[in-house]
């Protein structure tokens, strides 16, 4: 039976974006070329438009042939109007494929992508967005040069802004670097049931489903503990192999089932304000496939009007403030403040 390996990772600030693929630098591409007509501000380019015709467009180049899939990390701003609010998830249609040349016309494909908002409690727009889009490339395997353009796909949809390095993309090779790189760590117990779930700290965890014991039975269930204080922030990101199809939870100290996840390609992402102080669950469970797993588990603090905590969800544990502007926070498990 496959063990699992540990690895922390200590997060230094609230606002560090922590990476879901461990990768060497070499692995990483950046685009040669970006362009957008959307209107630009602080150095995002916001795609707006009623008529629907503003975009962002990036070229790579160099990139190895292959018919693997290809990686795609993205960086959006997104919020719901001019000035808008906090909070709002980026949808758009991601176009890519061959560009074209003057021997040949291009060959592309779109599909709709959504990026969950991960704003920290402290990021005072909240608009940041980012999660992994994974792309199929079998249509295009000789290419070298792949163009990404980004549009909105609805007058309904959020605003959204990107900038040139808002796309990082990973070829393939990939998946051999992530391993060498997570080879290294403390070794787990099975944690199959709820009350062998083993106590965790914020960190990384590399995991697995779908082994077979000595009886014949598959690994289904992965249990985790986290203790949580009434307040915390909790961000669960769960990256799943290929070929499976992983489900993430979270459950509270009663046992209930807390939040609901978000799935981008291959990363399942939730987040939730715990509404009551004690142990708190993650549970990793599979429908089919099987295959190794890696968890991020994210804890943080609220800063309502720069209290430290959060404000309360009652008049009794309203936060004393003056005269002023102040920031707050408000998320899936804290409706009120």
């Amino acid at each position: 039976m496959r063990k699992k390996v540990f690895v922390l990772v200590i997060v230094f600030s609230v606002l560090i974006n922590v990476n879901l693929l461990v990768l060497a630098e070499s692995s990483e591409r950046r685009s040669s070329y970006f362009q957008s007509n959307g209107d630009l501000i602080n150095g995002w380019y916001w795609l707006r438009d009623t008529a629907l015709g503003h975009y962002a467009e990036w070229i790579f180049e160099d990139i190895p042939p292959g018919s693997e899939e290809l990686i795609l990390d993205i960086t959006a701003l997104a919020t719901d109007r001019p000035g808008g609010g906090r909070g709002f998830d980026a949808k758009f249609k991601l176009i890519y494929g061959f560009p074209g040349n003057a021997n040949m016309g291009g060959v592309l494909e779109t599909k709709v992508v959504t990026l969950p908002n991960i704003s920290s409690p402290d990021d005072p727009s909240g608009y940041t967005c980012h999660g992994q889009v994974t792309v199929d490339r079998a249509f295009i395997s000789g290419a070298t040069t792949i163009l990404f353009r980004i549009e909105r796909d609805s007058v309904w949809d959020n605003h959204i802004a990107f900038k040139k390095d808002s796309i990082v993309l990973f070829p393939a090779g990939m998946e051999e670097i992530e391993e060498e790189q997570l080879s290294e760590g403390n070794q787990l117990p099975e944690t199959d049931t709820l009350e062998g779930a083993i106590l965790i700290q914020p960190g990384i965890y590399i995991g697995s489903l779908g082994d077979k014991d000595q009886e014949g039975h598959r690994d289904n269930n992965d249990y985790y503990q986290i203790n949580l204080k009434k307040g915390q922030l909790i961000t669960l990101r769960l990256m799943v192999p290929g070929n499976a199809n992983f489900n993430l939870s979270l459950l509270d100290s009663n046992r209930n089932s807390r939040g609901s996840s978000i799935t981008q390609g291959n990363v399942e992402s939730l987040g939730y304000v715990a509404d009551s102080t004690g142990s708190w669950y993650i549970k990793v469970s599979r429908s089919s496939g099987e295959g190794e797993y890696q968890l991020l588990v994210d804890i943080q603090n609220q800063n309502d009007a720069a209290s430290g905590q959060d404000a309360g969800s009652s008049y009794q544990e309203a936060i004393p403030i003056s005269a002023g502007t102040f920031n707050g926070f408000l998320k899936a498990g804290d409706n009120e403040d």
